[in-house]
Order: structure tokens, then C-alpha cells, then sequence
């Protein structure tokens, strides 16, 4: 605020003397005026060009127990914030944090923290998996989250008791499901290569991946709590599989959770 107010002061003075209005300044003085009013400039640029990380990582911060036994939805998270283009769909694209006690994506300057829950990457941040700093694969290898995954096929609203936490695979992750090209095993989406299982074969519904509707993802968080999620689109603004096409953009992700309490049993809402 003091920048701010010496940044006008000195603006004022120049436009006074550029006027006119006081008497005429020797070279020092322009001198310095102007030397000031670069350097005041280039701080206040600086300064809203790089917003910073707020709180930083090394911060302890408690669990929103606000979040807790509510159904919460994210509609439109967008990864890095940057849609892909499509010039090379096979590569991987950088992987980004979510934090579903927050429910916020977070940098990567957090990756070695509790304070996310799931990532984000691979083949259009497809791949999902827990944030466990024990496990020398995962992206918070290193760090203090203690999180799991894992994948159920049923519907989310048939999904009521929090699993047994041995089924929370640390070094799992999920992706392509097995009912579409290049899967393998229980996935989270069916990739329709031809267009013809979600699709009617045409240009616009070949290459489209679909939220699969009886899959529900469990997650132990960093901090050992538990959500259900209902992954429901990997398209902007599409929800139902009608308006996902090829040129639709991705990957905006929209989902439902519940948040419970380590102690809880059951993913109910209050």
C-alpha cells in the first residue's frame, strides 16, 4: 500500500512539473524521479505477475470438517489450466493435484504434501491416483500423505459402506476400462475408439471417452479420511453422453464426492 501511494505521489510530481506548475528541476532531480518511478513500476508489475503460493507448502493446515457427509460437485476442473489441443494425443500431459477436503486443485509445488488427495495425469489427465508418500511410483512419493484407491463397479448411489481399508491400494491407479479400446482391467472410463458403443459410428462420436455410469472410485485422502466419487464427464459443459463429441474441449472434469471422517462407516449425507 505504501508503494502504491509513493507511486502516485511521485506520478503527480512529474505531471506538475511536465505542466509546468512548479519550477523548473535540475537533471538530478529528474534523475531521480525517474529512477524511482521505473523501479516502483517494475516492483508492481512484478508483484501481480507472480501471485505466489498462498498458504505455502510447508504449512500445516486442518481438515475442513465442513466438508465432511456432503454431496459436493466440481464441474468444468481443468488441469493446469489448459485444455489439450490434440497435436499429439498420445502424450502425456503434466500432472496436476486435487485436493477434495479443499476442493481445489492445487501446484505443483505441493506434490511432497497432505494437501491434496488425487492426481491427475497421463493421456489427457486420465489417470487417477491417491497421494501416498510411501510408494516410489506415485506423484507424492516422498512426502507425508498416507492415501489409496480404489475402483468398485456399481453405481454411486449403490455404493453406501466405506471399503475395508485393505483394499485401499497405495500403488494403485485407474484409467482406460477394459470395455473400450486399449483397456486393461476395471477402469473409470471406456474409451469409444469407432464410435460405436456410445456413438452411432459417426466422425463426431469416434475418440470419445465415457465416464462409466456403474463405477464408483474410493479414496482414502492424504490425511486418512474417505470420499465415493462419481466421475461424470472429462468434457466442457457436456454432462450426458449425447453432447460429448471428438471436438468437445478436454479435459474438464466434472464429479461428485462425499467426504467422511476416517472413523465413519458409511458414506452418508447429513
Amino acid at each position: 500500500m505504501r508503494a502504491r501511494f509513493t507511486f502516485l505521489c511521485i506520478c503527480m510530481k512529474l505531471y506538475q512539473l511536465i505542466r509546468g506548475e512548479q519550477a523548473a528541476c535540475t537533471l538530478q532531480q529528474w534523475c531521480v524521479f525517474s529512477f524511482l518511478f521505473c523501479g516502483i513500476l517494475f516492483t508492481a508489475c512484478s508483484k501481480s505477475d507472480d501471485p505466489g503460493i498462498d498458504p505455502s507448502p510447508t504449512d500445516t493446515i486442518p481438515t475442513n470438517t465442513g466438508m465432511f457427509h456432503k454431496l459436493i460437485r466440481i464441474t468444468n476442473y481443468l488441469p493446469n489450466n489448459k485444455p489439450a489441443t490434440d497435436d499429439d494425443p498420445t502424450a502425456n500431459l503434466p500432472t496436476a493435484f486435487f485436493s477434495l477436503e479443499d476442493s481445489t486443485g492445487r501446484p505443483l509445488e505441493y506434490a511432497k504434501t497432505n494437501r491434496w488427495d488425487i492426481s491427475f495425469s497421463g493421456l489427457y489427465n486420465s489417470l487417477l491416483a491417491p497421494n501416498n508418500g510411501k510408494e516410489p511410483k506415485n506423484p507424492g512419493y516422498g512426502g507425508n500423505g498416507k492415501g489409496g484407491i480404489y475402483l468398485i463397479a456399481k453405481p454411486f448411489e449403490e455404493v453406501v459402506d466405506v471399503p475395508a481399508d485393505e483394499l485401499m491400494g497405495s500403488n494403485k491407479s485407474y484409467m482406460t476400462d477394459e470395455s473400450g479400446a486399449f483397456g486393461s482391467g476395471i477402469g473409470w472410463y471406456c474409451y469409444d475408439w469407432a464410435g460405436t458403443i456410445y456413438g452411432d459410428g459417426s466422425y463426431d462420436k469416434q475418440h470419445v471417452a465415457y465416464a462409466m455410469k456403474n463405477r464408483t472410485i474410493i479414496v482414502r485422502t492424504a490425511k486418512g479420511n474417505y470420499a465415493k466419487i462419481r466421475m461424470i464427464s472429462l468434457y466442457k459443459d457436456a454432462l450426458d453422453y449425447a453432447q460429448m463429441l471428438r471436438k468437445t474441449p478436454h479435459p474438464y472434469f466434472t464429479f461428485e464426492y462425499v467426504l467422511v471422517p476416517a472413523s465413519s462407516k458409511n458414506f452418508d449425507i447429513k
